[in-house]
Protein backbone atom coordinates (compact mmCIF):
# COMPACT_ATOMS: atom_id res chain seq x y z
CA UNK A 1 0.00 0.00 0.00
CA UNK A 2 2.23 2.44 0.99
CA UNK A 3 5.96 2.77 2.36
CA UNK A 4 7.61 3.75 5.83
CA UNK A 5 11.03 4.59 6.66
CA UNK A 6 12.08 1.48 8.59
CA UNK A 7 12.77 3.37 11.81
CA UNK A 8 9.51 4.12 12.14
CA UNK A 9 6.70 1.98 13.64
CA UNK A 10 3.24 2.02 12.19
CA UNK A 11 -0.51 1.67 13.88
CA UNK A 12 -3.60 0.74 12.23
CA UNK A 13 -7.15 1.23 14.15
CA UNK A 14 -10.27 0.25 12.47
CA UNK A 15 -13.72 0.98 13.60
CA UNK A 16 -14.67 -2.34 12.35
CA UNK A 17 -13.14 -5.27 10.45
CA UNK A 18 -14.69 -8.30 8.81
CA UNK A 19 -11.74 -9.79 6.52
CA UNK A 20 -8.47 -9.75 8.90
CA UNK A 21 -6.38 -12.26 9.00
CA UNK A 22 -4.33 -13.36 11.55
CA UNK A 23 -1.30 -15.44 12.84
CA UNK A 24 -1.62 -18.76 10.96
CA UNK A 25 -4.21 -17.42 8.67
CA UNK A 26 -6.79 -17.49 11.56
CA UNK A 27 -10.20 -15.36 10.84
CA UNK A 28 -9.46 -12.20 12.44
CA UNK A 29 -12.91 -9.98 12.95
CA UNK A 30 -13.32 -7.09 15.44
CA UNK A 31 -17.13 -5.33 15.70
CA UNK A 32 -18.14 -1.95 16.03
CA UNK A 33 -16.88 -0.53 19.72
CA UNK A 34 -14.15 -2.76 20.31
CA UNK A 35 -10.60 -2.08 21.11
CA UNK A 36 -8.21 -3.57 18.33
CA UNK A 37 -5.40 -2.47 16.87
CA UNK A 38 -2.37 -3.53 14.92
CA UNK A 39 0.77 -1.89 16.01
CA UNK A 40 3.96 -2.74 13.84
CA UNK A 41 7.71 -2.45 15.76
CA UNK A 42 10.54 -3.43 13.90
CA UNK A 43 12.58 -5.05 16.25
CA UNK A 44 15.97 -7.59 15.19
CA UNK A 45 15.61 -10.79 16.37
CA UNK A 46 19.35 -11.31 17.57
CA UNK A 47 18.62 -8.35 19.69
CA UNK A 48 17.79 -9.27 23.41
CA UNK A 49 14.23 -7.87 22.84
CA UNK A 50 14.01 -9.66 20.05
CA UNK A 51 14.50 -12.86 21.90
CA UNK A 52 11.95 -12.13 24.04
CA UNK A 53 9.05 -10.93 21.50
CA UNK A 54 6.20 -12.37 23.75
CA UNK A 55 7.58 -10.16 26.37
CA UNK A 56 7.69 -6.97 24.22
CA UNK A 57 3.93 -7.91 23.41
CA UNK A 58 2.78 -7.92 27.11
CA UNK A 59 4.82 -4.85 27.79
CA UNK A 60 2.95 -3.29 24.83
CA UNK A 61 -0.77 -4.22 26.37
CA UNK A 62 0.36 -3.08 29.85
CA UNK A 63 0.96 0.07 27.94
CA UNK A 64 -2.14 0.85 26.02
CA UNK A 65 -3.80 -0.36 29.34
CA UNK A 66 -2.24 2.09 31.32
CA UNK A 67 -2.83 5.18 29.12
CA UNK A 68 -6.30 4.10 28.43
CA UNK A 69 -6.42 4.33 32.65
CA UNK A 70 -5.55 7.57 32.55
CA UNK A 71 -8.46 8.74 30.30
CA UNK A 72 -10.92 10.28 32.41
CA UNK A 73 -13.94 7.73 33.58
CA UNK A 74 -11.73 4.59 32.55
CA UNK A 75 -9.68 5.33 36.40
CA UNK A 76 -11.10 1.30 37.54
CA UNK A 77 -8.95 -0.45 39.75
CA UNK A 78 -8.37 -4.26 39.39
CA UNK A 79 -6.47 -4.52 42.24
Amino acid sequence: MFHEPKEMGLIAIATQQTQGKGRGGNDWLSPKGGALMTLLVTIPVSSSLGQRIAFVQHLMSLAVVEAVRTLPGYEVSFI
